[in-house]
């Protein structure tokens, strides 16, 4: 599960194509930016609470 964990969390973390011309900050950009930072903390707090749920190896 932390494996699955682990690539949607890198899939969420793309960086938007670099152009030549200056890129205008536009509102869906930034929306689009927060709803990751939003999903990527959502799916760390998830991590954290199956490492603790999980049994520790002896």
């Amino acid at each position: 599960m932390q494996a699955a964990i682990d690539r949607v969390i890198r899939s969420f973390s793309f960086k938007h194509p670099v152009s030549l011309e200056p890129m205008i900050d536009s509102p869906s950009i930034k929306a689009s930016d927060e709803a990751t930072e939003f999903a990527t903390r959502l799916l760390e707090n998830y991590r954290g609470q199956l490492a603790r749920r999980s049994p520790k190896p002896d």
